[in-house]
């Protein structure tokens, strides 16, 4: 097991290596001015990459440095598809983590810029949500990122995407909350949108809202341990070991900073 734990943070380390080599010599704003990508087989290549982006993410694997830095490589090396734009946001990430976030921003810029110029509803709610999620508020008040997550829920919405919308929505009052927004009209907001993610069947979205919208309705209401999250939204008793059992990571994420 070691000897596979230290085979894998080579592999990653040599990708973070490569890909630096790639961008050496370019500034952030230069990648905007690469071609289009024109060949099909590397066009579907960065399309499966761009997924499997996701899914790393979300199951949190060793793999997304990888991954993300083939797809950045492809862009440098072959030119830009709509795929890019996530290649570049989730490269900002890995920079994050690195404590580069001069550079994480800008390659969130990027990725907005070159969303944009595509025009696709889909790509743009992606990219407004992980752009502004991910990387934006290193330098920006998290109250100057509302407008963008109204911007990918409506995105989300053009594009016919129930768990883009869904996110957008939930992550727009996320962001209201921890900006300091009047607690009235945000529960208003989260009852409203509530029943837009129950229309769309998005399960694992529903779990972070329920966990935020009860977690304000603590707040505003008398309570005997305002810290315990057990009322008309949210049950801890009964949905924290649901969470628990299916290995649900964002849910018990939010549910833990619910409780701080």
């Amino acid at each position: 097991t070691a000897r596979l734990v230290s085979q894998n943070a080579a592999n990653i380390a040599a990708e973070l290596r490569l890909t630096q080599d790639e961008l050496h010599g370019r500034s952030v704003d230069d990648l905007l001015l690469l071609p289009e990508c024109r060949d099909s087989a590397t066009q579907l290549a960065m399309e499966m990459l761009s997924k499997l982006t996701f899914f790393t993410y979300a199951s949190t694997h060793e793999l997304l440095p990888i991954v993300v830095c083939r797809l950045v490589r492809l862009s440098l090396l072959h030119g830009n598809t709509a795929e890019s734009a996530n290649g570049y946001t989730f490269y900002g990430l890995l920079l994050s983590r690195d404590h580069d976030l001069d550079r994480a921003h800008r390659f969130g810029r990027l990725a907005l810029a070159l969303a944009h110029r595509g025009g696709e509803p889909a790509v743009l709610s992606q990219t407004y949500i992980y752009a502004n999620y991910l990387l934006m508020h290193w330098k920006s008040p998290l109250a100057d990122l509302v407008p963008s997550f109204r911007t990918a829920y409506e995105y989300g919405l053009q594009a016919g995407s129930p768990l883009n919308a869904a996110c957008s929505a939930t992550t727009l009052c996320i962001c209201r909350f921890w900006a300091g927004d009047e607690l009235e009209s945000l529960t208003r907001d989260l009852e409203q949108y509530r029943g837009g993610i129950v229309r769309f069947r998005q399960a694992l979205v529903l779990s972070w809202h329920d966990i935020l919208l009860q977690t304000v309705l603590n707040l505003r209401q008398e309570s005997e341990d305002p810290t315990k999250l057990c009322g008309p939204m949210y049950d801890e008793e009964r949905r924290l070991p649901l969470h628990q059992t299916a290995g649900d990571h964002s849910s018990l994420f939010n549910y833990y900073v619910a409780k701080t």
